[in-house]
């Protein structure tokens, strides 16, 4: 802690390994760990005599899951509702379960969280009635690593920020490429060509994409507002003060 230098690097993460090493280093006054309950239980065998004290960036690591689940319930608060002249649906409350986030224009539920809820559910039937997690991954014909996910999440509205707050490559270029359509400029392929000399990095699918509703008739009252995620807003309340740029994060917000 004092030289920020590695003193020593044990076989594995185990409790006896852990234990081992503090008996041969007596002098050991203060132990620095994360929650592993392997480094608590080898501390107390190993070092009865040390304070244990919780890692910094650990303490800091969990703070911010829990900062990112609190916002996570409130993004459909960080998202402009998209009202049209021919629909007007989104006007009214959303389907109960949902929130606005998780509705397409039509007011239905979007197609990836109906899958995330659904998948969800699935999974956590088959963990009450005893199935293993290699057992469900083949019997939903999931990959090991989506049940394993699917069952660490906290909850369900863990795994929807994730669906519903991924980032895309076109959220930098929402406001411009808003005002170039009102302006009459509805090619997509001259404005990927736009937004490509201003730094975008996505491809003429990406764009189509984006303006679909458009196209349909579906374009915002007013401009969209900045994109604003669940993981942006959680690194402002997180950052220090004095490396907040207020003036910056006002300008998005409003």
């Amino acid at each position: 802690m004092a030289s920020h230098r590695p003193v020593d690097v044990l076989a594995d993460r185990a409790a006896a390994t852990f234990a081992s090493w503090l008996r041969n280093h007596p002098e050991v006054r203060i132990i620095c760990r994360d929650r592993a309950g392997s480094f608590r239980d080898g501390a107390q065998a190993g070092a009865p005599q040390a304070r244990q004290v919780a890692d910094a960036w650990h303490l800091l690591n969990n703070l911010a899951q829990a900062v990112e689940r609190v916002i996570g319930r409130h993004r459909a608060d960080l998202r402009q509702p998209l009202t049209t002249h021919h629909d007007r649906t989104s006007d009214g409350p959303a389907p109960e379960g949902h929130d606005r986030s998780e509705l397409d224009i039509h007011g239905r539920p979007r197609p990836l969280v109906a899958r995330t809820r659904e998948r969800h559910q699935q999974i956590h039937e088959r963990i009450e009635r005893g199935d293993s997690l290699r057992a469900i991954a083949r019997n939903l014909q999931l990959s090991r690593g989506t049940v394993n996910r699917f069952a660490r999440a906290a909850g369900v509205d863990e795994l929807l920020i994730a669906a519903t707050n991924r980032s895309s490559l076109i959220d930098g270029y929402r406001l411009y490429l808003h005002h170039r359509w009102m302006e009459g400029c509805t090619n997509v392929s001259a404005l990927t060509r736009e937004i490509q000399r201003l730094g975008y990095r996505g491809d003429v699918n990406t764009v189509r994409r984006h303006l679909k509703p458009y196209r349909n008739g579906a374009i915002p009252a007013n401009a969209p507002l900045p994109h604003l995620t669940v993981r942006r807003v959680t690194d402002w309340v997180m950052r220090r003060p004095e490396r907040l740029d207020e003036r910056k994060g006002l300008d998005e917000l409003c």
